[in-house]
């Protein structure tokens, strides 16, 4: 959204973006932002609480004045309910990126253990003489 942000800006409309992925809004720099510390998804606040997310939405907008520099970052006072988010975000990635492993292995590698891309291409390889290296 920060890259969406500069845009705007420079077509000429002020933007301020909310955002839960603070290290990654540093990166991308847009023009003013709020950094809200809850987990991914959740930019503008806990599902169906509906007085939690407009008391963020309220700060959001008062904290307005108080950006004074291009690319900075204001952190909102709220706190997630669970405190342990952030371990279990990591657990979840995690257990993630184990699932593609297996299944990346599983559809790229025969049951004799050969790498089914590497055996197809050289069996490709063999269809057309002109193409034979």
């Amino acid at each position: 959204m920060g890259l969406i942000a500069r845009a705007v800006e420079a077509g000429g409309l002020p933007t301020l973006s909310l955002t839960c992925c603070g290290d990654i809004t540093e990166l991308v720099k847009p023009p003013r932002a709020c950094f809200l510390d809850y987990p991914p998804g959740n930019n503008v606040g806990t599902p169906n609480d509906a007085a939690n997310q407009r008391a963020i939405l309220r700060q959001v907008l008062a904290s307005l004045p108080a950006f004074t520099q291009p690319g900075e970052i204001i952190d909102l006072p709220f706190t997630w309910l669970e405190a342990d988010w952030e371990q279990r975000v990591v657990r979840t990635y995690e257990e993630e990126g184990q699932v593609v492993l297996k299944g990346r292995l599983a559809s790229e590698f025969d049951a004799a253990g050969q790498h089914i891309t590497r055996s197809d291409a050289d069996a490709a390889a063999t269809f057309c003489q002109d193409c034979a290296v």
